[in-house]
């Protein structure tokens, strides 16, 4: 099912000229594309919906964990999630990744996507260097499918 949701974000990534992938699913879709960062990492985000007015915007794999480095992963996601008000940033299978849920009856979904996505690629960016400084070292980002490097 690919949701008006879905086709309202397809709509603005076709307006900014981004590429972008369409998953859909029985019961979501989901518009998948990729950012190279100005720190060189690269981050893959899902814009997740399972309705027609909800919205889930996702990068699974912003940061990998060094082994042994989970429990610094995860004091640092709280100290940046204390910063941050709308995004959280949050420890699954040894990566950090980076979580955002849209209002259910927002007006202008693709708009307001490019915004949010925009917003949010932009705390990544400034969180990156208290997460390399925890590990440190310098983690690998994400692989992606799309580029739009363009965005910054």
């Amino acid at each position: 099912m690919l949701s008006q949701t879905t086709k309202e974000i397809e709509a603005a990534f076709k307006a900014q000229n981004w590429t972008y992938n369409i998953d859909q699913r029985e019961d979501s879709s989901a518009l998948i594309t990729g950012f190279n960062l100005k720190s060189g990492d690269s981050v893959q985000v899902f814009f997740i919906s399972a309705g027609d007015k909800d919205l889930a915007i996702r990068v699974f794999r912003a940061i990998d964990i060094p082994a042994g480095k989970e429990d610094i992963a995860i004091r640092t996601c709280n100290k940046i999630n204390l910063e941050y008000r709308f995004t959280k940033f949050v420890v699954d299978n040894g990566c950090v990744g980076v979580q955002l849920d849209v209002a259910m009856e927002t007006q202008n979904m693709g708009p307001v996507a490019i915004e949010l996505i925009s917003r949010t690629l932009d705390i990544l960016e400034h969180s990156l260097p208290t997460f390399k400084s925890a590990f440190g070292a310098a983690p690998a980002g994400g692989s992606f499918s799309g580029n739009n490097a363009d965005r910054f």
